[in-house]
């Protein structure tokens, strides 16, 4: 009798002790001040420029079939990466920094629904060496893991997201790594079947969207993909038409279709119709196949334009889209990397007045999650909107400008004067009729 009474005390604090190991865990890494406030460096179209350059310089790197490759990039270079991250994600910051003694990075997450602390700061130093990858104690709020385990951890994870041991083929593929002068190179030996893998791997990902359907069901999205080819059918393909007579359409269309309990995925559906249809067919990477075979045949029509361009139709529908699928910052910090891009030589030139159009796109997109959600069917009718009710003027905007002169003029994307320029559009737009 005692036997089972002892056996069933252990048995009750090992549950107690399993259930509250999670929250324990979560409660040591959480703190209430982040260990990195901002990104360190400030983007510019160099910088831009920059970035892309090592991405693709790693993506040719890793794909290479040679025996040997090397990556290198100094301490301004990675930082301008971590800059695109943090601004991307808006709740990530990060910091690298080179020494003689190793890199030495260190992340901070704001989560703000954690009770615990808003903030999950992660920080580690990748040590020289000339035997593989090389990792100190990582710390992660206030647990500190030993370099070796950490290593360990990382790789199990890595061959449980990637599957094939493919996580450990990538990191024992790190032969060395040496710093000298802020500037840091690792030697590695590329995989010879990695793209073979990784489209195993990208199948496996397609997979959980289409079981999950994380970006949308691609049959809804359909629906108001074929509506969309068959307003086409009817328009006018010789001369331009402005794209409030398919929103119009389109959102009416919605408003008839939804009940009170999908509202919100029929808006959200339609607006992933058009920024497939007027934007890019890469949302169906994320959605899963919305055009089939018989669909394949219908093609935007070019003459389609909103503020009397159709590149403006494209920013401003494919930030719709994004919004749709991504949290907040994510079209802003796309729709920036892509202008400063484009200020470079062969470039279009950076443009205050794309950026408009992405941030109008946002903010229409803003409007029908906010009303849908509360099925605020009032808000949602389109019947008699205009272009001008929710695309504003971009008027005296600069665009077509080169590196030089956007960095006379504006510095970097966190400049007071490009800053000066946001809230110029944002005025703009929140002036408009349908935001009233």
């Amino acid at each position: 009798m005692m036997r089972k009474k002892r056996l069933k005390r252990i048995f009750i604090s090992s549950l107690v002790l399993l259930l509250a190991s999670p929250v324990v865990l979560f409660y040591l890494v959480s703190e209430d001040v982040p260990n990195v406030l901002s990104g360190t460096e400030n983007l510019d179209p160099a910088s831009a420029k920059n970035a892309r350059m090592l991405i693709k310089q790693l993506r040719d790197g890793v794909l290479s079939t040679d025996a040997s490759a090397e990556f290198k990039a100094n301490e301004t270079e990675l930082n301008h990466l971590v800059s695109l991250i943090s601004r991307g994600t808006e709740r990530v910051n990060g910091r690298i920094n080179l020494s003689q003694l190793g890199i030495y990075v260190v992340f901070s997450v704001y989560t703000p629904e954690n009770p615990f602390g808003d903030f999950l700061n992660f920080s580690t130093i990748v040590l020289p060496s000339t035997k593989g990858l090389q990792l100190d104690n990582v710390q992660v709020g206030n647990i500190t893991i030993p370099g070796g385990l950490s290593k360990s951890l990382a790789e199990f994870v890595l061959n449980r997201v990637l599957g094939e041991e493919l996580g450990s083929r990538v990191i024992s593929s790190i032969r060395q790594l040496s710093i000298h002068k802020s500037t840091m190179k690792a030697m590695y030996t590329p995989i010879p079947d990695l793209k073979e893998q990784l489209g195993v791997f990208r199948g496996r990902v397609k997979f959980v969207r289409n079981e999950l359907q994380l970006g949308g069901d691609p049959k809804k999205v359909r629906i108001y993909f074929e509506k969309i080819c068959q307003l086409d059918k009817a328009a006018n393909v010789t001369i331009k038409h402005s794209f409030e007579r398919y929103l119009s359409d389109m959102l009416n269309f919605t408003y008839l279709q939804a009940s009170d309990t999908n509202v919100s995925d029929e808006y959200r559906s339609a607006v992933l119709a058009l920024a497939i249809y007027f934007g890019t067919d890469k949302f169906e990477s994320i959605i899963g196949p919305v055009r089939t075979e018989e669909l394949s045949h219908c093609l935007p029509n070019h003459k389609i334009v909103l503020g009397g361009r159709r590149d403006l139709l494209q920013h401003f529908i494919v930030s719709a889209g994004l919004r749709v699928l991504a949290e907040n910052g994510i079209p802003f910090a796309i729709g920036e990397f892509k202008e400063l891009l484009d200020s470079q030589t062969g470039g279009s030139g950076f443009s205050f007045v794309d950026l408009a159009a992405d941030r109008a796109g946002l903010r229409f997109a803003d409007h029908i999650i906010e009303f849908s959600n509360n099925k605020d069917m009032a808000k949602l009718d389109f019947s008699n909107k205009k272009e001008a009710d929710y695309f504003p003027d971009t008027r005296g905007l600069p665009e077509g400008m080169s590196k030089d002169e956007f960095k006379r003029f504006y510095q970097d994307v966190n400049s007071v004067m490009y800053d000066l320029m946001l809230k110029d559009i944002d005025k703009r737009i929140s002036q408009l009729s349908l935001y009233q």
